[in-house]
């Protein structure tokens, strides 16, 4: 199944969120945190205009399949960052565009690398990185070239990745996630 991405500019989540402190605030001048109003009023204000330009420095992905599990489950809500000429690390978590959609998904292989599956394995530069318990169908040996990246979802029985739609060109990759927003009993960094 295909990953397709909600993206939210972060700056109407962040703008919203200001807002609904900004009137109590102004009201007594600080809020609960000890910020003042007028700082509330910049940085709403700030963020409103980012959401309207297009220009928001963090965005909010929502992962939509489960074949990132148990790493990133269906309905995660995911803050990230855009990236331009980024050359990613292996196993580095990254959102890119394919030609199925946006996709969340690890980089298994760089430029230069030599990835290869079997049923029960996935190996890069012939050493098994990952044993699997459930048979995947093989995929034989294939070298990365170079500017592209080789993606792989953490559940690869249940993943559309690089073995069906090819290696991705690194100018393909749109954002880092770097941190889980959703759901609360599983906030924190990425």
């Amino acid at each position: 199944m295909r990953e397709i991405l909600t993206w939210l500019p972060f700056g109407v989540f962040i703008s919203c969120w200001f807002i609904r402190l900004l009137i109590p605030a102004a009201k007594i001048g600080l809020n609960r945190r000890g910020v003042t109003a007028k700082r509330l009023t910049v940085c709403a204000l700030l963020s409103m205009a980012a959401a309207l330009t297009g220009t928001c420095l963090l965005h909010i992905v929502r992962v939509s399949s489960a074949s990132m599990s148990p790493f990133l489950l269906t309905g995660d809500l995911l803050l990230v960052h855009p990236v331009r000429d980024y050359q990613p690390a292996r196993d580095a978590v990254i959102v890119a565009l394919c030609r199925y959609g946006v996709v969340v998904k690890r980089v298994f292989g760089v430029g230069g690398d030599e990835v290869e599956t079997t049923e029960h394995e996935l190996r890069r530069n012939g050493t098994t990185v990952r044993w699997l318990p459930e048979r995947i169908a093989p995929f034989g040996r294939h070298r990365v070239p170079t500017g592209n990246v080789f993606l792989i979802g953490d559940h690869a029985t249940n993943s559309v990745d690089s073995r069906i739609f090819g290696d991705i060109p690194t100018r393909q990759i749109l954002s880092v996630p770097f941190f889980r927003v959703w759901p609360p009993s599983r906030w924190g960094r990425i």
